[in-house]
Order: structure tokens, then C-alpha cells, then sequence
């Protein structure tokens, strides 16, 4: 076999297995992590990816938080097709702590996945969470707007912040300002369980309007 060959497969090769570690690495919990920010609350913020979305969608800008003492990445929720959770990681004695979410069925309808939603935040509240924030990209921006329009229910936590997350437009600058400014001033005030809302209309990059809940 020529040495070109050789060359081309070994090469390929290395980016299969270079591909295949990071993809695991950014769907599990790190297992270290230093804080470097003087103001951490234990309110867990759990990241949503749109559709057809996976662990990829918010796993890398997870990463960038966790390793700049921003946030720590605390926990992994994969749901599973049928609709059965699995659960990686916990969020006993974490600060700023994210909640990466990832449907296996990435492309289901937007009720199932609310449905979905319901369970984690059920199960949260059962493991006495009372506050979350939810992040949510593109469908799941819209899914975090329908979370927070018909929830808390009193079987979930009593206050729900949303946020979207949106690619790169006016949005996506004004979300990262409002995240810096939670993750390092504290949580945001609660309100008791009511909600301000402040749309914003869709721009020509924009796929949907967003919505954020205070």
C-alpha cells in the first residue's frame, strides 16, 4: 500500500478518535473545578439545545464557564426516547451550578419535550430545588418561554427565570450581558412566582422571539 495511503488513513484516524473524546468529554460532568468569581448562588441554570440539537449545542460554552470559574458543571440529564431520565452528576455543594440537558429524541414535538421538561423540573424540586433558571437555543427558547407561561405547577420549583440563547445577533450579546451579570452579582431577585415578561420581536437572523422572565 502506497505511503499517501497510509497517511490519509492514520490521519483519519486521528480525527475519528479526537472526535469521539470530545464528544464524551462534553456530555459528562468535569470532575474539577476552582472558582474564581467572589459571588456564587446555588440556583442551578439548565441549558436547553433546539431541534435536532445534542450535546453539542451547549456543551463547549459549558465547558468555557466551568473552566473559567464561572459556573460549574454539575449535572447531565439525558432523556431518553421513551421518555426515561438519566441522570449524571449532583448538585449537592455546587455553586452556579449547570444543568446540561439532552433529548435523545431531538426532533419530537414541542409538547413532548415540555412534558419532558416538567418530569426534570419534578425531579428537581423533589431533590429540594426551589429556583432554576432555564437557557434555552432556538426551539428550546420557545420551550422555555411555554416552561415559564404555564409553570411552576406545585410540583416544580415555585420560581422559573428564562432565558433565550440565541446564534449570533443583538439577542445573543444582550443574553451573555444578563448571564454575566447573574453569575457573578447572585441570583436574580425573586419574585414570589410572578413574572415580568419583555419580548423581543424576531430580527431577519432571529428564527423566533425570545423571551426573558423576571
Amino acid at each position: 500500500m502506497a505511503w499517501w495511503l497510509w497517511g490519509l488513513l492514520l490521519g483519519a484516524a486521528a480525527v475519528l478518535v479526537a472526535a469521539a473524546v470530545d464528544w464524551w468529554r462534553i456530555g459528562h460532568v468535569p470532575k474539577h473545578f476552582t472558582p474564581i468569581q467572589p459571588h456564587l448562588g446555588n440556583t442551578p441554570t439548565i441549558y436547553i439545545h433546539g431541534y435536532s440539537g445534542n450535546r453539542y449545542s451547549f456543551g463547549h460554552l459549558l465547558g468555557r464557564l466551568h473552566r473559567a470559574g464561572i459556573a460549574q458543571k454539575a449535572m447531565v440529564i439525558h432523556v431518553k426516547r421513551n421518555g426515561q431520565l438519566r441522570v449524571q452528576g449532583h448538585l449537592l455543594d455546587t455553586k452556579n451550578p449547570t444543568i446540561q440537558v439532552i433529548f435523545c429524541r431531538s426532533r419530537a414535538h414541542l409538547a413532548t419535550e415540555l412534558t419532558w421538561l416538567h418530569q426534570i423540573l419534578v425531579l428537581l424540586k423533589h431533590n429540594g430545588v426551589h429556583r432554576v433558571n432555564l437557557v434555552g437555543h432556538s426551539m428550546g427558547a420557545v420551550l422555555v418561554m411555554l416552561a415559564a407561561m404555564q409553570l411552576p405547577t406545585k410540583d416544580t420549583p415555585e420560581s422559573i427565570k428564562s432565558l433565550p440563547w440565541r446564534g449570533r445577533s443583538m439577542i445573543l450579546n444582550w443574553a451573555r450581558t444578563l448571564m454575566r451579570s447573574w453569575f457573578t452579582n447572585g441570583d436574580p431577585a425573586d419574585h414570589s412566582g410572578k413574572h415580568r415578561f419583555i419580548i423581543i420581536l424576531p430580527k431577519k437572523s432571529t428564527t423566533c422571539p425570545g423571551i426573558f422572565t423576571s
